[in-house]
């Protein structure tokens, strides 16, 4: 093993060979094409190796995309050794690369040949070590082009966008519900047939060669309402639902196109639209669990940990359990939440708000960040609620006899019931007794206790000055919330 100094690629040309560059003294063995680098981030990272007399000895010539990538610095020493791959199992057979312009200066609508640039990079890369993420640069039609292999997504919008590259269709057209709808007579149900006409001449044009278009609707219960249901002369939103049915299910259906809707309000959008043959595939997306939330912690803190921001305190599998319902949106909060406490700490207090000039270099966001984040600034939308039942229980439990320690031992056996699975999945008991006599306290004791992931609660504090319907309507809320859950409790 050699320890070596991070500097700067000699030239372009030797860029664009996506190699890292050294002096002939520095690896006089003939042998060594590949070495082992070793960041201080911890991360193990593989490259091919090319010898050049431009080079300084003592040097390792990395460009600008490796040295952000492995989150290198000039002037860094590196701990070096060659590398031999066993060439019987790493070997890769196939490889997906996500492409983007290197420079927004060299942005073009120009379509390029897939096909031709495979074939491009395939021939310039020969034998190049590549690793998850690394990002490369090459040169094809005299652009420069930055290649990645993509990275985990989460949302919706991203699942569809995602949807269409597996299905190597174009790219999606992705359309805010609300954008449908014009003021003008007639204007939204032609913003809806505009959506389909390119799907609509390439099918004439093409026939069954035609590509695969996608069209994804954000927000889709805002302009696919039941129809009936919205009262005005002009009946905007029947018309824009009946134009939509038409395009997708009509006389003259396509059959190079793929529709997904989004919405949150899935009771709302009209029945027709989810028969067979129409948007008959549905797909609820729920909160992510315990390894769904460290994944997406692994994420959001990713910047942090290459730039050394992240405090070696910092648990992120503690965070993951800590942030029980969080979704991906609020765990996103909670990080940039956590960043902002950091930054506070660098703010001097006097007269004039003034911030500290060496900042940067002192910022480190630790695990106390993030403890106050949790506590002050988000809460799960989703939760426990375990504010409103400390509330319920501000003077405690006290199991002064034997009827106390008998409800609440009956409550634990069907919490244990509901935790279990077993039987019709609904699990009901009703406490009785004159006023003040505790019962909320008792409910509210055994729901915290219960170590179900969501609790909800409806009062009627919670609906006073509302009408039956309305009363009735908060209570179906409540039944839909809950039926997301695999086990919940409702007070």
């Amino acid at each position: 093993m050699s320890q070596l100094v991070v500097g700067k690629c000699p030239s372009d040309e030797l860029s664009l060979t996506n190699c890292i560059i050294c002096n002939e003294r520095d690896f006089p063995e003939q042998s060594i094409k590949y070495v082992e680098v070793g960041t201080p981030n911890g991360k193990r990272c593989i490259f091919t190796l090319r010898p050049d007399r431009s080079m300084p000895v003592g040097q390792l010539g990395f460009s600008a995309p490796h040295r952000k990538w492995a989150g290198l610095s000039i002037g860094q020493p590196l701990d070096v050794k060659p590398y031999k791959p066993d060439m019987q199992t790493y070997i890769i057979s196939s490889v997906v690369l996500e492409v983007d312009f290197l420079s927004k200066k060299g942005t073009t609508t120009e379509p390029f040949d897939t096909d031709e640039m495979a074939r491009s990079f395939t021939m310039q890369f020969h034998n190049l070590a590549l690793t998850v993420g690394m990002q490369l640069v090459f040169s094809f039609m005299d652009k420069k082009i930055l290649s990645l292999v993509p990275k985990e997504i989460e949302g919706k919008t991203l699942m569809a966008r995602q949807i269409g590259k597996m299905l190597n269709s174009r790219e999606p057209k992705i359309v805010n519900g609300p954008q449908i709808l014009d003021k003008y007579v007639g204007e939204s149900e032609a913003n809806v047939r505009r959506l389909f006409a390119d799907a609509e001449e390439e099918e004439k044009r093409l026939g069954p060669n035609s590509g695969l278009h996608i069209i994804i609707f954000d927000e889709i219960d805002a302009i696919c309402k039941a129809r009936g249901s919205v009262a005005g002369a002009s009946g905007v939103h029947d018309t824009v639902v009946n134009q939509l049915l038409a395009k997708i299910d009509g006389v003259d259906q396509l059959n190079n196109i793929l529709v997904i809707g989004m919405t949150n309000r899935r009771d709302m959008i009209d029945e027709a639209l989810m028969r067979p043959g129409r948007l008959e595939v549905q797909m609820e997306i729920g909160l992510p669990n315990e390894h769904g939330r460290l994944q997406i912690l692994v994420i959001h803190t990713a910047r942090m940990r290459m730039n050394k921001k992240l405090g070696a305190d910092v648990n992120l599998e503690e965070l993951a359990t800590l942030t029980r319902n969080f979704s991906g949106a609020e765990i996103e909060g909670l990080v940039r939440a956590a960043q902002s406490t950091a930054l506070n700490r660098l703010i001097k207090a006097s007269s004039k708000v003034e911030v500290d000039p060496n900042a940067a270099d002192k910022l480190m966001v630790s695990m106390d960040d993030f403890r106050h984040a949790l506590e002050n600034d988000i809460k799960a939308a989703f939760g426990t609620a375990e504010e409103v039942l400390d509330q319920f229980m501000e003077r405690g439990i006290i199991e002064w006899g034997e009827p106390v320690r008998s409800v609440l031992e009956d409550g634990r056996l069907l919490i244990q019931q509901v935790q279990a699975g077993h039987g019709s999945g609904l699990v009901s008991v009703l406490l009785d007794g004159p006023p003040n006599s505790g019962k909320t306290a008792l409910a509210s004791y055994l729901a915290k206790n219960s170590g179900l992931p969501f609790v909800k609660i409806c009062t009627p504090e919670d609906m006073v000055g509302f009408t039956e319907s309305a009363k009735c309507l908060q209570i179906r809320k409540v039944c839909v919330t809950v039926r997301s859950f695999l086990s919940e409790v409702v007070i």
